[in-house]
């Protein structure tokens, strides 16, 4: 019984022990040519990897700068602040949702791209309408100190 033990075992192990240095160098290979400077796109990496969502990552990226931007330059308000980030966080948890299985379909894409082309439309409307609010990136004017005035007798 022990014979057909080490029989079994050894040449596994064997295997094993020569598998993952060459696993592991050819690992090292991958992530740095990577590293330096690879062509690869992000159409790409989502070919290889059905969950990830490049582009509509992006996209929120790129949203969430106008509303911080529209923010800080006063063109959003309180308000319309809230609303647009509500409509961000509802696409933020759409795409979780379409991940949630293990792979995202081309009609889940579509909704997502939906979804951001309307938020789109609706930072540019919002940034652009006619309420303001006190831009983030001014202070407050500072009053002058008040002058003293000499006491009257």
């Amino acid at each position: 019984m022990k014979s057909k033990f080490v029989l079994w075992v050894a040449p596994v192990a064997l295997a094993g022990a020569f598998a993952l240095p060459a696993a592991a160098q050819s690992q090292d290979q991958s992530s740095g040519s990577q590293a330096s400077g690879s062509t690869q796109t992000q159409a790409t990496a989502a070919k290889k990897n059905p969950n990830a969502t490049p582009r509509v990552n992006q996209r929120q990226r790129n949203q969430q700068h106008r509303i911080r931007q529209g923010v800080k330059s006063g063109q959003l308000t309180t308000g319309e602040t809230r609303h647009l980030e509500k409509e961000q966080g509802k696409i933020e948890a759409d795409k979780l949702q379409a991940k949630s299985d293990g792979k995202v379909t081309p009609a889940e894409r579509a909704k997502l791209r939906k979804e951001q082309n309307k938020a789109s439309r609706d930072i540019y409307r919002t940034k652009h309408n006619d309420r303001t609010a006190k831009p983030k990136s001014q202070e407050p004017a500072q009053q002058p100190p008040a002058q003293e005035q000499p006491p009257q007798q």
